[in-house]
Protein backbone atom coordinates (compact mmCIF):
# COMPACT_ATOMS: atom_id res chain seq x y z
CA UNK A 1 0.00 0.00 0.00
CA UNK A 2 2.68 2.44 1.01
CA UNK A 3 4.22 2.46 -2.44
CA UNK A 4 1.27 4.47 -3.72
CA UNK A 5 2.07 7.21 -1.20
CA UNK A 6 5.86 7.12 -1.18
CA UNK A 7 6.51 6.34 -4.87
CA UNK A 8 3.40 6.65 -7.00
CA UNK A 9 2.63 10.34 -7.37
CA UNK A 10 -0.08 10.27 -10.02
CA UNK A 11 -3.32 8.39 -10.49
CA UNK A 12 -4.62 8.53 -14.05
CA UNK A 13 -8.13 7.84 -15.26
CA UNK A 14 -9.91 8.34 -18.55
CA UNK A 15 -11.36 11.64 -17.33
CA UNK A 16 -8.91 13.06 -14.78
CA UNK A 17 -5.36 12.96 -13.45
CA UNK A 18 -4.74 13.16 -9.71
CA UNK A 19 -1.54 14.27 -8.01
CA UNK A 20 -1.11 12.71 -4.55
CA UNK A 21 0.03 15.31 -2.03
CA UNK A 22 -0.41 13.83 1.45
CA UNK A 23 -1.19 10.67 3.41
CA UNK A 24 -4.35 10.96 5.54
CA UNK A 25 -5.01 7.60 7.12
CA UNK A 26 -5.22 3.83 6.89
CA UNK A 27 -7.96 1.28 7.46
CA UNK A 28 -8.13 -2.51 7.52
CA UNK A 29 -7.98 -2.81 3.73
CA UNK A 30 -7.57 0.73 2.40
CA UNK A 31 -5.56 3.90 2.73
CA UNK A 32 -6.75 7.46 2.24
CA UNK A 33 -4.66 10.20 0.63
CA UNK A 34 -5.10 13.86 -0.19
CA UNK A 35 -4.82 14.59 -3.91
CA UNK A 36 -5.35 17.37 -6.42
CA UNK A 37 -7.30 16.95 -9.63
CA UNK A 38 -4.87 18.57 -12.07
CA UNK A 39 -7.69 19.10 -14.58
CA UNK A 40 -9.73 21.48 -12.41
CA UNK A 41 -7.42 22.07 -9.39
CA UNK A 42 -9.97 20.51 -7.00
CA UNK A 43 -8.57 19.02 -3.78
CA UNK A 44 -10.10 15.63 -2.99
CA UNK A 45 -9.63 12.62 -0.76
CA UNK A 46 -8.92 9.30 -2.48
CA UNK A 47 -9.75 6.05 -0.74
CA UNK A 48 -7.51 3.43 -2.29
CA UNK A 49 -8.30 -0.26 -1.93
CA UNK A 50 -5.13 -2.04 -2.99
CA UNK A 51 -4.49 -5.74 -3.24
CA UNK A 52 -1.70 -7.52 -5.03
CA UNK A 53 -1.63 -10.83 -3.19
CA UNK A 54 -2.16 -13.22 -6.08
CA UNK A 55 -2.33 -16.13 -3.62
CA UNK A 56 -5.59 -14.91 -2.07
CA UNK A 57 -7.96 -14.33 -4.94
CA UNK A 58 -11.01 -14.90 -2.74
CA UNK A 59 -10.01 -12.07 -0.42
CA UNK A 60 -9.28 -9.78 -3.36
CA UNK A 61 -12.70 -10.45 -4.88
CA UNK A 62 -14.33 -9.73 -1.51
CA UNK A 63 -12.51 -6.39 -1.20
CA UNK A 64 -13.45 -5.46 -4.75
CA UNK A 65 -17.07 -6.29 -4.03
CA UNK A 66 -17.04 -4.15 -0.88
CA UNK A 67 -15.50 -1.22 -2.77
CA UNK A 68 -18.08 -1.41 -5.54
CA UNK A 69 -20.90 -1.71 -3.01
CA UNK A 70 -19.63 1.29 -1.03
CA UNK A 71 -19.43 3.36 -4.24
CA UNK A 72 -22.96 2.37 -5.29
CA UNK A 73 -24.36 3.41 -1.89
CA UNK A 74 -22.49 6.72 -1.91
CA UNK A 75 -23.74 7.56 -5.42
CA UNK A 76 -27.30 7.12 -4.12
CA UNK A 77 -26.60 9.61 -1.32
CA UNK A 78 -24.82 12.31 -3.30
CA UNK A 79 -25.29 16.00 -2.48
CA UNK A 80 -26.69 15.53 1.03
CA UNK A 81 -25.15 18.09 3.39
CA UNK A 82 -24.31 15.55 6.09
CA UNK A 83 -22.92 12.72 3.98
CA UNK A 84 -19.47 12.66 2.42
CA UNK A 85 -19.87 13.18 -1.33
CA UNK A 86 -18.41 10.83 -3.92
CA UNK A 87 -17.16 12.25 -7.23
CA UNK A 88 -15.91 9.17 -9.04
CA UNK A 89 -15.11 5.47 -8.75
CA UNK A 90 -12.78 3.44 -10.94
CA UNK A 91 -10.47 0.43 -10.99
CA UNK A 92 -6.97 0.05 -12.43
CA UNK A 93 -4.65 -2.82 -13.20
CA UNK A 94 -0.87 -2.49 -13.44
CA UNK A 95 2.05 -4.86 -13.87
CA UNK A 96 5.24 -4.31 -11.87
CA UNK A 97 8.15 -6.76 -11.77
CA UNK A 98 5.92 -9.62 -12.96
CA UNK A 99 3.41 -8.83 -10.20
CA UNK A 100 -0.21 -8.13 -11.00
CA UNK A 101 -1.59 -5.11 -9.07
CA UNK A 102 -5.32 -4.49 -8.99
CA UNK A 103 -6.67 -1.35 -7.29
CA UNK A 104 -10.01 0.31 -6.60
CA UNK A 105 -10.30 4.07 -6.10
CA UNK A 106 -13.10 6.14 -4.55
CA UNK A 107 -12.72 9.87 -5.24
CA UNK A 108 -14.37 11.61 -2.29
CA UNK A 109 -15.03 15.03 -0.84
CA UNK A 110 -12.09 16.18 1.29
CA UNK A 111 -13.06 16.97 4.87
CA UNK A 112 -10.32 19.40 5.86
CA UNK A 113 -10.88 19.16 9.63
CA UNK A 114 -10.51 15.38 9.69
CA UNK A 115 -12.84 13.46 12.01
CA UNK A 116 -14.89 14.03 15.13
CA UNK A 117 -12.47 11.73 16.90
CA UNK A 118 -9.57 14.05 16.05
CA UNK A 119 -11.57 16.93 17.50
CA UNK A 120 -12.35 15.05 20.70
CA UNK A 121 -8.69 14.14 21.19
CA UNK A 122 -7.58 17.77 20.91
CA UNK A 123 -7.18 18.76 24.56
CA UNK A 124 -6.86 22.45 23.66
CA UNK A 125 -10.47 22.58 22.44
CA UNK A 126 -13.33 22.75 24.92
CA UNK A 127 -16.64 21.95 23.28
CA UNK A 128 -19.75 23.82 24.36
CA UNK A 129 -23.21 22.32 24.71
CA UNK A 130 -24.28 24.26 21.61
CA UNK A 131 -21.49 22.75 19.55
CA UNK A 132 -22.29 19.23 20.73
CA UNK A 133 -25.96 19.70 19.82
CA UNK A 134 -24.91 20.96 16.38
CA UNK A 135 -22.73 17.91 15.71
CA UNK A 136 -25.48 15.55 16.88
CA UNK A 137 -28.09 17.30 14.71
CA UNK A 138 -25.82 16.88 11.67
CA UNK A 139 -25.22 13.19 12.43
CA UNK A 140 -28.90 12.43 13.07
CA UNK A 141 -29.98 14.35 9.95
CA UNK A 142 -27.52 12.38 7.82
CA UNK A 143 -28.61 9.09 9.39
CA UNK A 144 -32.28 9.97 8.79
CA UNK A 145 -31.51 10.34 5.08
CA UNK A 146 -29.66 6.99 5.08
CA UNK A 147 -32.60 5.21 6.65
CA UNK A 148 -35.04 6.84 4.23
CA UNK A 149 -33.06 5.05 1.48
CA UNK A 150 -33.25 1.77 3.48
CA UNK A 151 -29.49 1.96 4.13
CA UNK A 152 -27.98 0.84 7.46
CA UNK A 153 -24.49 2.20 8.12
CA UNK A 154 -23.44 -0.37 10.78
CA UNK A 155 -20.21 1.41 11.78
CA UNK A 156 -21.13 4.85 13.06
CA UNK A 157 -18.42 6.12 15.43
CA UNK A 158 -16.40 9.35 15.91
CA UNK A 159 -13.72 8.15 13.47
CA UNK A 160 -16.34 7.90 10.72
CA UNK A 161 -17.89 11.33 11.36
CA UNK A 162 -15.86 13.70 9.22
CA UNK A 163 -15.62 17.49 9.48
CA UNK A 164 -15.40 19.87 6.53
CA UNK A 165 -13.73 23.27 6.65
CA UNK A 166 -16.83 24.77 8.35
CA UNK A 167 -17.09 21.93 10.91
CA UNK A 168 -20.20 20.50 9.32
CA UNK A 169 -20.38 16.87 10.44
CA UNK A 170 -20.61 14.36 7.58
CA UNK A 171 -21.10 10.62 7.79
CA UNK A 172 -18.31 8.76 6.00
CA UNK A 173 -16.77 5.30 5.50
CA UNK A 174 -19.63 3.21 4.10
CA UNK A 175 -17.49 0.08 3.82
CA UNK A 176 -19.85 -1.87 6.11
CA UNK A 177 -23.07 -0.17 4.99
CA UNK A 178 -25.77 -2.21 3.33
CA UNK A 179 -29.15 -1.55 1.73
CA UNK A 180 -32.25 -3.47 2.81
CA UNK A 181 -34.82 -4.80 0.40
CA UNK A 182 -37.59 -3.59 2.72
CA UNK A 183 -37.88 -1.83 6.08
CA UNK A 184 -38.84 -5.05 7.88
CA UNK A 185 -35.81 -6.97 6.57
CA UNK A 186 -33.31 -8.14 9.21
CA UNK A 187 -29.55 -8.49 8.96
CA UNK A 188 -27.36 -11.08 10.67
CA UNK A 189 -23.79 -10.21 9.68
CA UNK A 190 -21.66 -9.47 12.74
CA UNK A 191 -19.63 -6.32 12.06
CA UNK A 192 -18.70 -2.87 13.39
CA UNK A 193 -16.66 -1.50 16.28
CA UNK A 194 -17.22 -3.15 19.71
CA UNK A 195 -17.75 0.06 21.73
CA UNK A 196 -20.49 1.15 19.31
CA UNK A 197 -22.17 -2.20 18.58
CA UNK A 198 -25.77 -2.60 19.70
CA UNK A 199 -26.91 -5.45 22.01
CA UNK A 200 -29.01 -7.10 19.29
CA UNK A 201 -25.95 -7.38 17.03
CA UNK A 202 -23.85 -8.86 19.85
CA UNK A 203 -26.61 -11.40 20.60
CA UNK A 204 -26.94 -12.18 16.84
CA UNK A 205 -30.72 -11.95 17.07
CA UNK A 206 -31.11 -10.05 13.81
CA UNK A 207 -31.00 -6.28 13.49
CA UNK A 208 -31.66 -3.30 11.23
CA UNK A 209 -32.00 0.48 11.63
CA UNK A 210 -31.91 0.68 15.47
CA UNK A 211 -28.23 -0.37 15.52
CA UNK A 212 -27.39 3.04 14.04
CA UNK A 213 -29.48 4.80 16.70
CA UNK A 214 -27.54 2.92 19.39
CA UNK A 215 -24.24 4.00 17.83
CA UNK A 216 -25.37 7.64 17.75
CA UNK A 217 -26.28 7.32 21.44
CA UNK A 218 -22.74 6.11 22.15
CA UNK A 219 -21.34 9.05 20.18
CA UNK A 220 -23.58 11.46 22.11
CA UNK A 221 -22.42 9.99 25.42
CA UNK A 222 -18.79 10.42 24.43
CA UNK A 223 -19.41 14.01 23.33
CA UNK A 224 -20.89 14.84 26.72
CA UNK A 225 -18.72 12.75 29.03
CA UNK A 226 -15.46 12.17 27.17
CA UNK A 227 -15.56 8.39 26.93
CA UNK A 228 -17.78 5.69 25.43
CA UNK A 229 -20.62 4.46 27.70
CA UNK A 230 -19.50 0.82 27.62
CA UNK A 231 -15.86 -0.13 27.90
CA UNK A 232 -13.46 -2.93 28.66
CA UNK A 233 -9.91 -4.11 28.13
CA UNK A 234 -10.97 -6.34 25.22
CA UNK A 235 -14.00 -6.96 23.02
CA UNK A 236 -15.44 -9.67 25.29
CA UNK A 237 -15.40 -7.32 28.30
CA UNK A 238 -17.01 -4.58 26.23
CA UNK A 239 -19.78 -6.94 25.09
CA UNK A 240 -20.47 -8.01 28.68
CA UNK A 241 -20.65 -4.36 29.67
CA UNK A 242 -23.08 -3.58 26.84
CA UNK A 243 -25.36 -6.48 27.74
CA UNK A 244 -25.27 -6.24 31.54
CA UNK A 245 -24.52 -2.68 32.62
CA UNK A 246 -26.68 0.42 32.65
CA UNK A 247 -25.26 3.78 31.64
CA UNK A 248 -24.45 6.45 34.22
CA UNK A 249 -25.19 10.03 33.18
CA UNK A 250 -23.72 12.77 35.38
CA UNK A 251 -25.10 16.27 35.76
CA UNK A 252 -21.85 17.85 34.66
CA UNK A 253 -20.09 17.20 31.36
CA UNK A 254 -16.40 16.61 30.83
CA UNK A 255 -16.28 20.20 29.55
CA UNK A 256 -17.66 21.57 32.83
CA UNK A 257 -21.15 22.61 31.67
CA UNK A 258 -24.33 21.37 33.32
CA UNK A 259 -26.24 18.53 31.63
CA UNK A 260 -29.99 18.96 32.05
CA UNK A 261 -32.69 16.30 32.38
CA UNK A 262 -33.81 16.67 28.76
CA UNK A 263 -30.33 15.94 27.45
CA UNK A 264 -29.92 12.89 29.70
CA UNK A 265 -33.37 11.63 28.68
CA UNK A 266 -32.49 11.84 24.97
CA UNK A 267 -29.15 10.06 25.47
CA UNK A 268 -30.85 7.28 27.44
CA UNK A 269 -33.57 6.89 24.81
CA UNK A 270 -30.92 6.05 22.21
CA UNK A 271 -29.25 3.50 24.51
CA UNK A 272 -32.25 1.37 25.44
CA UNK A 273 -31.11 -2.23 25.14
CA UNK A 274 -34.33 -3.51 23.53
CA UNK A 275 -34.28 -2.30 19.88
CA UNK A 276 -38.08 -2.20 19.64
CA UNK A 277 -38.19 0.27 22.57
CA UNK A 278 -35.30 2.41 21.32
CA UNK A 279 -36.23 5.84 19.99
CA UNK A 280 -36.89 6.01 16.22
CA UNK A 281 -34.89 8.30 13.96
CA UNK A 282 -37.98 10.41 13.09
CA UNK A 283 -38.80 10.95 16.78
CA UNK A 284 -35.19 11.77 17.53
CA UNK A 285 -35.03 14.42 14.83
CA UNK A 286 -38.28 15.90 16.15
CA UNK A 287 -36.76 16.68 19.57
CA UNK A 288 -37.04 20.45 19.16
CA UNK A 289 -36.27 21.25 22.80
CA UNK A 290 -33.10 19.16 22.62
CA UNK A 291 -31.90 20.90 19.47
CA UNK A 292 -33.22 24.38 20.36
CA UNK A 293 -29.77 25.80 21.10
CA UNK A 294 -27.81 24.23 18.25
CA UNK A 295 -25.71 26.59 16.16
CA UNK A 296 -26.38 27.48 12.54
CA UNK A 297 -22.63 27.70 11.90
CA UNK A 298 -19.46 27.58 13.93
CA UNK A 299 -15.72 28.08 13.83
CA UNK A 300 -13.43 26.30 16.24
CA UNK A 301 -9.93 27.22 17.34
CA UNK A 302 -7.75 26.12 20.21
CA UNK A 303 -8.75 29.06 22.38
CA UNK A 304 -11.82 30.75 20.86
CA UNK A 305 -15.19 29.78 19.48
CA UNK A 306 -17.04 32.23 17.25
CA UNK A 307 -20.50 31.37 16.03
CA UNK A 308 -23.63 32.74 14.40
CA UNK A 309 -26.37 30.99 16.29
CA UNK A 310 -30.09 30.69 16.68
CA UNK A 311 -31.90 33.20 18.93
CA UNK A 312 -31.86 30.73 21.82
CA UNK A 313 -28.12 30.24 21.48
CA UNK A 314 -27.61 34.00 21.30
CA UNK A 315 -29.46 34.37 24.60
CA UNK A 316 -27.25 31.69 26.11
CA UNK A 317 -24.15 33.48 24.87
CA UNK A 318 -25.38 36.72 26.43
CA UNK A 319 -25.82 34.92 29.73
CA UNK A 320 -22.29 33.57 29.48
CA UNK A 321 -20.96 37.07 28.97
CA UNK A 322 -22.59 38.51 32.07
CA UNK A 323 -20.48 39.81 34.99
CA UNK A 324 -20.65 36.46 36.83
CA UNK A 325 -17.86 35.08 34.72
CA UNK A 326 -16.53 31.58 35.40
CA UNK A 327 -13.09 31.38 36.98
CA UNK A 328 -10.31 29.65 35.03
CA UNK A 329 -6.78 29.49 36.42
CA UNK A 330 -3.52 28.38 34.86
CA UNK A 331 -2.24 25.76 37.31
CA UNK A 332 -3.50 23.19 39.77
CA UNK A 333 -1.72 24.94 42.65
CA UNK A 334 -3.52 28.19 41.81
CA UNK A 335 -6.86 26.37 42.00
CA UNK A 336 -6.00 24.74 45.32
CA UNK A 337 -4.90 28.02 46.87
CA UNK A 338 -8.06 29.74 45.66
CA UNK A 339 -10.26 26.98 47.13
CA UNK A 340 -8.33 26.94 50.43
CA UNK A 341 -8.77 30.75 50.73
CA UNK A 342 -12.41 30.77 49.59
CA UNK A 343 -14.54 33.30 51.49
CA UNK A 344 -16.34 31.59 54.35
CA UNK A 345 -19.55 33.58 53.87
CA UNK A 346 -19.90 32.07 50.37
CA UNK A 347 -19.59 28.43 51.44
CA UNK A 348 -22.55 26.23 50.52
CA UNK A 349 -23.87 22.75 51.23
CA UNK A 350 -23.80 20.51 48.20
CA UNK A 351 -24.08 16.83 47.34
CA UNK A 352 -21.12 16.26 45.02
CA UNK A 353 -22.06 12.71 44.00
CA UNK A 354 -24.14 13.68 40.91
CA UNK A 355 -21.15 15.66 39.66
CA UNK A 356 -18.66 12.78 39.87
CA UNK A 357 -16.81 12.44 36.54
CA UNK A 358 -15.16 9.06 36.03
CA UNK A 359 -13.17 10.57 33.18
CA UNK A 360 -11.22 12.57 35.76
CA UNK A 361 -10.34 9.56 37.91
CA UNK A 362 -6.60 8.92 37.45
CA UNK A 363 -5.68 5.91 35.36
CA UNK A 364 -3.05 4.85 37.85
CA UNK A 365 -2.26 5.31 41.51
CA UNK A 366 -0.12 3.51 44.06
CA UNK A 367 -2.35 0.71 45.35
CA UNK A 368 0.20 -1.10 47.54
CA UNK A 369 3.78 -0.52 48.54
CA UNK A 370 6.64 -2.10 50.44
CA UNK A 371 9.83 -0.56 51.79
CA UNK A 372 12.76 -2.99 52.08
CA UNK A 373 15.68 -1.80 54.19
CA UNK A 374 18.94 -1.26 52.30
CA UNK A 375 17.33 -2.24 48.99
CA UNK A 376 14.62 0.19 48.03
CA UNK A 377 10.92 0.86 47.62
CA UNK A 378 8.46 -1.27 45.64
CA UNK A 379 5.01 -0.11 44.58
CA UNK A 380 2.03 -1.59 42.76
CA UNK A 381 0.39 0.86 40.36
CA UNK A 382 -2.55 -1.44 39.68
CA UNK A 383 -3.66 -2.97 36.38
CA UNK A 384 -0.73 -5.41 36.30
CA UNK A 385 1.89 -2.68 36.55
CA UNK A 386 4.55 -2.79 39.24
CA UNK A 387 7.78 -0.86 39.85
CA UNK A 388 10.74 -0.74 42.20
CA UNK A 389 13.00 2.23 43.04
CA UNK A 390 16.40 0.90 44.13
CA UNK A 391 18.66 2.71 46.58
CA UNK A 392 21.32 3.12 43.86
CA UNK A 393 18.81 5.41 42.10
CA UNK A 394 17.96 2.91 39.37
CA UNK A 395 14.34 2.05 38.66
CA UNK A 396 12.58 -0.92 37.12
CA UNK A 397 8.95 -1.25 35.99
CA UNK A 398 7.10 -4.42 34.96
CA UNK A 399 4.04 -4.09 32.73
CA UNK A 400 1.52 -6.95 32.42
CA UNK A 401 4.17 -9.47 33.54
CA UNK A 402 5.66 -9.18 30.08
CA UNK A 403 7.51 -5.93 29.41
CA UNK A 404 10.25 -4.44 31.57
CA UNK A 405 11.39 -0.80 31.58
CA UNK A 406 14.69 0.02 33.27
CA UNK A 407 16.17 3.44 34.05
CA UNK A 408 19.72 3.77 35.30
CA UNK A 409 21.08 6.37 37.73
CA UNK A 410 22.21 8.67 34.95
CA UNK A 411 18.64 9.43 33.97
CA UNK A 412 16.74 10.04 37.18
CA UNK A 413 15.86 13.66 36.64
CA UNK A 414 12.55 14.86 37.92
CA UNK A 415 11.55 16.29 34.56
CA UNK A 416 10.86 14.11 31.54
CA UNK A 417 11.91 10.53 31.05
CA UNK A 418 12.54 10.36 27.35
CA UNK A 419 12.68 7.28 25.20
CA UNK A 420 16.48 7.41 24.95
CA UNK A 421 16.89 7.25 28.77
CA UNK A 422 14.93 4.02 29.21
CA UNK A 423 15.97 0.47 28.42
CA UNK A 424 13.03 -1.71 27.38
CA UNK A 425 12.97 -5.51 27.03
CA UNK A 426 10.66 -8.46 27.39
CA UNK A 427 10.60 -10.44 30.62
CA UNK A 428 12.04 -13.54 29.01
CA UNK A 429 14.90 -11.53 27.45
CA UNK A 430 16.24 -9.91 30.63
CA UNK A 431 19.97 -9.08 30.41
CA UNK A 432 22.12 -11.03 32.85
CA UNK A 433 23.24 -7.83 34.62
CA UNK A 434 19.63 -7.01 35.52
CA UNK A 435 18.36 -10.44 36.54
CA UNK A 436 19.10 -9.86 40.23
CA UNK A 437 17.07 -6.63 40.27
CA UNK A 438 14.28 -8.26 38.30
CA UNK A 439 14.16 -11.02 40.92
CA UNK A 440 13.87 -8.43 43.71
CA UNK A 441 11.05 -6.70 41.84
CA UNK A 442 9.17 -9.99 41.33
CA UNK A 443 9.68 -11.15 44.93
CA UNK A 444 8.47 -7.89 46.43
CA UNK A 445 5.44 -8.02 44.13
CA UNK A 446 4.68 -11.56 45.35
CA UNK A 447 5.03 -10.48 48.99
CA UNK A 448 2.47 -7.72 48.53
CA UNK A 449 -0.03 -9.99 46.84
CA UNK A 450 0.05 -12.82 49.34
CA UNK A 451 -0.41 -10.79 52.53
CA UNK A 452 -3.16 -8.67 54.01
CA UNK A 453 -0.99 -7.32 56.83
CA UNK A 454 -0.84 -3.56 57.12
CA UNK A 455 2.15 -2.26 59.08
CA UNK A 456 4.71 0.52 59.00
CA UNK A 457 6.38 -0.85 55.91
CA UNK A 458 3.53 -2.30 53.89
CA UNK A 459 0.32 -0.51 53.04
CA UNK A 460 -2.49 -2.30 51.24
CA UNK A 461 -5.06 -0.42 49.15
CA UNK A 462 -7.52 -2.69 47.40
CA UNK A 463 -8.99 -1.67 44.04
CA UNK A 464 -12.22 -3.59 43.70
CA UNK A 465 -14.45 -0.97 42.12
CA UNK A 466 -15.03 -3.15 39.06
CA UNK A 467 -14.98 -0.23 36.65
CA UNK A 468 -14.51 -1.20 33.01
CA UNK A 469 -13.35 1.83 31.09
CA UNK A 470 -10.81 2.93 28.56
CA UNK A 471 -8.41 3.73 31.37
CA UNK A 472 -8.38 0.23 32.87
CA UNK A 473 -5.05 -0.53 31.21
CA UNK A 474 -1.96 1.63 31.35
CA UNK A 475 -0.90 1.81 27.75
CA UNK A 476 2.86 2.28 27.78
CA UNK A 477 4.72 2.17 24.48
CA UNK A 478 8.06 3.06 23.01
CA UNK A 479 6.60 6.38 21.94
CA UNK A 480 5.37 7.34 25.42
CA UNK A 481 7.39 10.23 26.73
CA UNK A 482 6.85 9.70 30.43
CA UNK A 483 6.44 6.56 32.50
CA UNK A 484 4.71 6.82 35.90
CA UNK A 485 7.81 6.35 38.05
CA UNK A 486 7.61 7.32 41.68
CA UNK A 487 9.74 10.46 41.94
CA UNK A 488 9.35 11.55 45.57
CA UNK A 489 7.64 10.35 48.71
CA UNK A 490 7.22 11.72 52.21
CA UNK A 491 6.21 9.71 55.27
CA UNK A 492 4.81 11.14 58.51
CA UNK A 493 3.08 9.48 61.44
CA UNK A 494 -0.21 8.87 59.63
CA UNK A 495 0.28 10.38 56.16
CA UNK A 496 2.12 9.11 53.10
CA UNK A 497 2.59 11.50 50.14
CA UNK A 498 3.64 10.27 46.69
CA UNK A 499 4.61 12.26 43.62
CA UNK A 500 4.63 10.39 40.30
CA UNK A 501 6.36 11.37 37.09
CA UNK A 502 2.98 11.74 35.35
CA UNK A 503 2.28 14.79 37.58
CA UNK A 504 -0.06 12.89 39.90
CA UNK A 505 0.19 13.61 43.62
CA UNK A 506 -1.29 11.04 46.00
CA UNK A 507 -1.91 11.61 49.71
CA UNK A 508 -2.88 8.67 51.93
CA UNK A 509 -4.37 9.39 55.37
CA UNK A 510 -4.08 6.11 57.30
CA UNK A 511 -6.24 7.06 60.30
CA UNK A 512 -9.04 8.63 58.29
CA UNK A 513 -8.86 5.89 55.63
CA UNK A 514 -8.95 8.49 52.87
CA UNK A 515 -6.87 8.92 49.72
CA UNK A 516 -6.63 12.23 47.87
CA UNK A 517 -5.40 12.28 44.28
CA UNK A 518 -4.47 15.50 42.47
CA UNK A 519 -3.91 15.47 38.71
CA UNK A 520 -1.97 18.51 37.47
CA UNK A 521 -2.79 17.89 33.80
CA UNK A 522 -6.54 17.49 34.27
CA UNK A 523 -6.65 20.00 37.15
CA UNK A 524 -8.82 17.63 39.11
CA UNK A 525 -9.03 15.96 42.50
CA UNK A 526 -10.27 12.51 43.46
CA UNK A 527 -11.32 11.43 46.96
CA UNK A 528 -11.33 7.70 47.75
CA UNK A 529 -12.94 6.28 50.87
CA UNK A 530 -10.95 3.12 51.64
CA UNK A 531 -13.70 1.73 53.88
CA UNK A 532 -16.42 1.88 51.22
CA UNK A 533 -14.14 1.99 48.13
CA UNK A 534 -16.27 4.85 46.80
CA UNK A 535 -14.62 7.45 44.57
CA UNK A 536 -15.46 11.07 43.89
CA UNK A 537 -13.65 12.84 41.03
CA UNK A 538 -14.25 16.54 40.41
CA UNK A 539 -12.74 19.25 38.25
CA UNK A 540 -11.12 21.92 40.41
CA UNK A 541 -12.68 24.56 38.17
CA UNK A 542 -16.13 23.16 39.01
CA UNK A 543 -15.42 23.30 42.76
CA UNK A 544 -14.09 26.85 42.60
CA UNK A 545 -16.99 28.16 40.54
CA UNK A 546 -19.44 28.43 43.43
CA UNK A 547 -19.31 24.82 44.69
CA UNK A 548 -16.99 25.07 47.72
CA UNK A 549 -18.20 23.42 50.92
CA UNK A 550 -16.53 23.70 54.31
CA UNK A 551 -15.47 20.02 54.19
CA UNK A 552 -14.02 20.45 50.69
CA UNK A 553 -12.07 23.52 51.78
CA UNK A 554 -10.64 21.55 54.71
CA UNK A 555 -9.55 18.70 52.41
CA UNK A 556 -7.83 21.11 50.02
CA UNK A 557 -6.19 23.16 52.79
CA UNK A 558 -4.58 20.11 54.39
CA UNK A 559 -3.56 18.64 51.04
CA UNK A 560 -2.02 21.92 49.94
CA UNK A 561 0.40 21.84 52.88
CA UNK A 562 1.71 18.40 51.89
CA UNK A 563 1.87 19.29 48.18
CA UNK A 564 3.93 22.38 48.92
CA UNK A 565 6.14 20.30 51.23
CA UNK A 566 6.88 17.63 48.62
CA UNK A 567 7.53 20.27 45.95
CA UNK A 568 10.25 21.97 48.01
Amino acid sequence: MDKYVGVKKYIKTNNSNYLISDYLGKGSYAIVVRAINVNNNQTVAIKMLLFDNKNDEERNKRIELLARKEAEILFQLRSHRNIVEIFDYFQTTTNDDDNHHHSCFLILELCANKSLNNLLRNEQINLTKEMIKTFLFDIITGCHYLHSKLIVHRDLKPDNILMNENYVAKIGDFGLATQLESSDKYLYTFCGTPKYQAPEMILKNGYNFPVDIWAIGCIAYRLYYGNAPFNGTNSDEIYRSVLNKNIKCCRISCYDFMVNNEDIKVIRSMLIKEPEKRIKIDDLLAKKRFFADKLSSLTISATTISSSSSPTAQNNNQQKNNPRKRVHLDSMIDYLKAIANYESNKLIRINYIPYHDNQLTPIIMIRQWIEIAMIGFGYDLGHKTYAFNFRDQTKMMMLHNEFIFYMDNKNTTTTANTQSSICEFQLKCCPDLLKKKLKILQQSFNILHRTNIVDDQTKIVHDDDGDDDDNSIIQLSRQQQQLPWLQKWIKTIDVFVFQLANKLIQINFSQQKKILLFDSDKKSMTIINQNTQKKLSLALSFILNGNVTDRMRQYVSVALQYIELINK
